[in-house]
């Protein structure tokens, strides 16, 4: 009997790989994977724009037919400069949406609430009908938006942040991808399998307005951006004239982690970076002290989520 066994074991392994290979449909199935990437970005004091592009990157082991996706992205809340902002489609002469994709899967109804942008498609083409991902370049532009504010211009002085929400952490409020893996399966490739997201890292220092020779007239620590984060987030804080500056983290319990910032600054405007990928999800503090010929004190909260 065990001799039986040792050799029927074997072929029970092969099977049972079979079939859970062929899971996904009619061949052995392998997840595609892919790069996201926001790019080919315009911006002046009361518009900018930008081009979202998805690529195939393993061509070689699967192919990749696009189903469903969304794309949502935060934007610096003081830009606003006391309206709302809007966000819509990019257009040609003849008012067709700037998209690689057909018709049926570009992405509809852009919406801004608050400083979160979404857009989504809202309609899947039908097992075995996605769209093949392009795997050269840049891949398949999916999009090109264009985000305002109503109160006609963005507010000067203050830094153009741009980011995509990726993490699963925020409930539905996340960039996703699907792909059709099967006859009647789709496979959420974010959540699942390899993926790369990318919003070029300029983006994060853009002003859409000079000014490099403009001084704050006030102290100010803003809200760290993104919050909540992981694992890294900007602090930007203002200094109307010189001072001695530190800028401290502290735990919920009041413990010193680290020193950001331990300098003699002179007026301007500044930003420090925090990571957090040492240190545990929860609420942390921040705090800007200045002391010189004025003297300012500030702290506010932020939250790490991993």
């Amino acid at each position: 009997m065990k001799n039986l066994f040792k050799i029927l074991l074997p072929i029970i392994v092969i099977f049972t790989s079979i079939n859970f290979a062929k899971a996904g449909g009619d061949s052995i199935f392998i997840a595609p994977t892919y790069q996201l990437r926001v790019t080919n970005y315009t911006y002046t004091p009361d518009a900018f724009e930008f081009d979202i592009y998805i690529k195939h990157t393993n061509p070689q082991e699967t192919v990749f037919q696009l189903a469903g996706h969304q794309y949502f992205f935060e934007i610096n809340p003081d830009l606003a400069n006391g309206g709302t902002f809007t966000y819509k489609y990019v257009t040609n002469a003849n008012g067709d949406t700037l998209s690689d994709l057909p018709f049926n899967m570009r992405p509809r109804n852009p919406s801004a609430a608050g400083n979160l942008l979404r857009l989504a498609a809202n309609s899947l083409p039908g097992a075995g009908n996605g769209f093949y991902v392009d795997t050269a370049g840049l891949g398949t532009r999916v999009i090109r938006m264009r985000v305002g504010t109503t109160a006609g211009n963005f507010t000067a002085n203050v830094p153009f942040h741009f980011f995509m929400r990726d993490t699963v952490t925020q409930g539905s409020f996340f960039t996703k991808v699907n792909a059709y893996t099967g006859l009647d399966n789709t496979v959420n490739t974010q959540i699942s399998y390899r993926m790369f997201h990318i919003v070029d890292s300029s983006l994060t220092s853009i002003n859409p307005v000079s000014t490099s020779s403009i001084l704050p007239k006030e102290f100010a620590l803003s809200q760290n951006y993104p919050n909540p984060f992981n694992p890294v987030t900007k602090i930007e804080y203002a200094l109307p004239v010189s001072g001695n500056v530190n800028l401290r983290i502290y735990d919920i319990t009041g413990r010193e982690i680290m020193n950001l910032v331990n300098e003699v600054k002179p007026a301007g405007n500044y930003s420090a970076d925090f990571n957090g990928a040492d240190f545990a999800s929860g609420v942390y503090f921040y705090r800007l002290d200045v002391t010189g010929e004025k003297e300012f004190k500030s702290v506010k909260r932020m939250v790490l989520i991993k």
